[in-house]
């Protein structure tokens, strides 16, 4: 959303994936040249759980994405590249 929400993740997962992604991240090129890396893997650990969760609200993987193609932006008249990403206004 242009709001900075993320569209297609319902919102109790927002800090478990997204905020726990970062944080591992994070962690891991902090700890990078340590021998111990407790941070990295604890956060690891909490997206991974984070993940799993999501896992579980979707439900199983019953078919195929579909590939919508390119059409979808060119029809709302949104640049693809070359150009900061707006909509038409």
């Amino acid at each position: 959303n242009l709001d900075g929400t993320p569209d297609g993740l319902p919102d109790e997962f927002h800090d478990g994936v997204l905020a726990g992604y970062a944080k591992w991240k994070l962690w891991k090129k902090i700890e990078q040249d340590e021998t111990k890396k407790n941070n990295a893997g604890a956060y690891h650990a909490e997206f991974d759980e984070a993940m799993a969760e999501l896992g579980e609200y979707l439900g199983p993987d019953d078919g195929e994405a579909t590939y919508i193609g390119d059409e979808m932006f060119y029809a709302i008249n949104v640049p693809l590249v070359g150009t900061p990403w707006s909509l038409p206004g």
